[in-house]
């Protein structure tokens, strides 16, 4: 009998339990949308230099930050990934005007502040349009400013980004 009445009061003071909502495979750094960087330009043939401007647009979240907590296990793994849009102008030296860009990237984060990126780009320079390769590098030294290196197949960019 006292067994009884154990378990039933047990039963009748016990609080419910609550499920924890949160979602189990969310990224946990955010993508860097709304970024305007600035580039110097040098050409790879000493041909000449420039500036550059592009803004870039997160089009969607990636895919790496869940596979890194469904395959590895690491639940907080800073490993993550977004596809973007960028446009904006180049002005060079050698061509001596401005050139409309427009390109995509897709911008694999191996730390928080660390990131990878292939990029294509297409341009038009008065006479032909252009289509550039190239591979970076983003190191976010603050929250709001990333500085940036990219390798292209016309230029080396040496730049930063600004968050708004």
């Amino acid at each position: 009998m006292k067994v009884l009445i154990t378990i039933l009061a047990l039963l009748l003071t016990a609080t419910p339990a609550f499920a924890d909502t949160t979602p189990l495979y969310a990224p946990i750094v955010t993508a860097p949308d709304n970024m305007v960087s600035s580039f110097g330009l040098l050409a790879w043939d000493n041909s000449g230099f420039g500036l550059g401007v592009r803004y870039q647009r997160v089009i969607f979240q990636g895919f790496l930050n869940q596979l890194v907590n469904r395959t590895v296990g690491i639940f907080d793994s800073p490993v993550h990934d977004y596809f973007a849009l960028e446009g904006g102008v180049d002005y060079t030296s050698n061509s001596l005007y401005f050139r409309p860009v427009v390109g995509a990237m897709w911008n694999i984060f191996l730390t928080r502040n660390f990131a990878l990126y292939p990029k294509l780009d297409f341009s038009y320079d008065s006479k032909r349009f252009i289509m550039e390769g190239a591979v970076g590098i983003m190191y976010t030294v603050t929250p709001q400013v990333p500085f940036r290196v990219e390798f292209g197949s016309d230029f080396l960019k040496l730049g930063a980004g600004f968050l708004f």
